[in-house]
């Protein structure tokens, strides 16, 4: 039988007044946190630097600090035994905890909830203050009972650079202050990576988006993953479709899994890239449009097995993700654009994609020959590339801004199948050329 709501708000009150107690003993002995604290870089043109020593810039991770506040025998402390009997009442064989340990107890459950509870402390020469104990029984309490669990991703975006925040139906994209910035920092101040500290650093200075999506999974024991495959799908789907929306150079810099539970809980991180290419953030212009787009297209399975353009994302990752050279990339967007506007087996190849490419996406005469005439260059490359020629004469080779124009153009064509469909697209393509 499970606890009460009065029971459970009886021992947090025991407990607040024993952990109060304990903290202000603590922080009486003037002792630091040796190894949990971060004091905040100033911001710079090139970079950072460390800021003063103001008690104000140290900020505590608090559950790493309690075997340091306890001697290392928190396990040991006074209320530690009765807390971790009555948390394990809430779970079972088919209910366990979201950060079970190898003993099948509940010991990582009993610190993250002294944990959350020393979160809600105010400072105040060394006093220790617990905010409102009635609001955080009753949290904690909903929290131990609940039948869902919601897990949500933060991820911090190179290449997006937004003005309002972008609202869709399974996420967010935020801005980045540089206040928060340096929250990432210090939240990746312990994290395991190939990279240098001052390259994660630099990576994250120049992030100013953040995209946050979440899922709810049944809380059973078959769900207590730190990084649920339906999040991580979703989170692809996600990247890739916005990829295409804003043509390609969209990175992230890593991604922060959390359990919604007593507060935001880490489950870990995953993701660190060593090398991004080097390219500016690009401002979204049409953020409705974004949102319109994400919200249509954005589907729960993983649409680059399932939806009639999965073929399309082989192509175009390699373009967004590879060193591909200029003319690999060209041939990947020409045979992105076949097989979206013409069906297999068709005669006259090159001619149809043209002139069905500068019929759909021209606005006039001038337009559509500067369409067709740049298809059919890209074709003679993709033909030189096929056939493994060596070298391709200079006039028929595309420049850098040539390569970006057709990118986009192809990237405006994707964006149509995708708002139409292929078969629609087509006959859309056919209607134009002949009016």
């Amino acid at each position: 039988m499970l606890p009460t709501l009065e029971s459970h708000f009886k021992l947090t009150t025991k407990i607040i007044k024993q952990l109060s107690q304990d903290v202000e003993e603590f922080l009486k002995s003037g002792k630091l946190l040796s190894g949990y604290e971060f004091r905040r870089p100033d911001s710079k043109e090139n970079g950072y630097s460390i800021g003063p020593d103001s008690k104000l810039d140290i900020v505590v991770d608090w559950f790493s600090s309690l075997e340091q506040i306890y001697s290392k025998n928190f396990e040991n402390c006074s209320f530690f035994s009765e807390l971790n009997e009555h948390i394990k009442l809430f779970y079972n064989s088919e209910c366990g905890p979201p950060r079970i340990d190898d003993d099948n107890l509940c010991i990582n459950e009993t610190k993250e909830f002294v944990a959350a509870l020393i979160k809600q402390e105010t400072f105040e020469n060394t006093k220790y203050n617990i905010q409102s104990v009635e609001a955080f029984a009753k949290e904690s309490y909903a929290n131990l009972t609940r039948l869902e669990d919601e897990y949500f991703v933060e991820v911090p975006l190179i290449g997006i650079e937004i003005q309002h925040e972008i609202k869709f139906k399974n996420g967010v994209f935020k801005q980045l202050s540089f206040d928060e910035r340096i929250s990432f920092m210090r939240e990746r101040k312990n994290s395991k990576s190939t990279m240098s500290r001052s390259d994660i650093d630099f990576n994250i200075l120049n992030a100013h988006t953040v995209l946050i999506t979440s899922v709810v999974i049944p809380r059973n024991a078959n769900t207590i993953r730190l990084f649920p495959i339906a999040l991580q799908l979703q989170l692809h789907n996600i990247l890739q479709l916005t990829r295409l929306f804003l043509y390609g150079g969209v990175h992230d810099c890593f991604q922060v899994y959390y359990l919604n539970f007593l507060g935001k809980r880490q489950c870990g991180v995953m993701g660190f890239i060593d090398r991004i290419p080097h390219r500016k953030n690009q401002l979204v212009e049409n953020e409705t449009e974004l949102s319109a787009f994400l919200n249509t297209n954005l589907f729960e399975q993983n649409f680059e097995s399932t939806h009639e353009l999965a073929f399309i994302f082989d192509r175009i990752s390699d373009i967004w993700r590879r060193s591909r050279s200029n003319n690999y990339q060209v041939f990947d967007y020409v045979s992105i654009l076949e097989a979206i506007l013409i069906p297999a087996n068709s005669s006259e190849i090159s001619f149809k994609v043209s002139i069905l490419t500068a019929a759909l996406i021209s606005e006039n005469e001038i337009q559509k020959k500067a369409v067709f005439e740049l298809v059919r260059k890209a074709y003679k490359i993709r033909s030189a590339v096929a056939h493994c020629k060596s070298e391709i004469k200079a006039k028929e080779v595309m420049d850098v801004v040539e390569i970006e124009n057709f990118g986009k153009l192809v990237h405006m064509v994707i964006r149509l199948a995708f708002n139409f469909g292929v078969k629609s697209l087509r006959q859309r393509a056919h209607l134009k050329m002949l009016s």
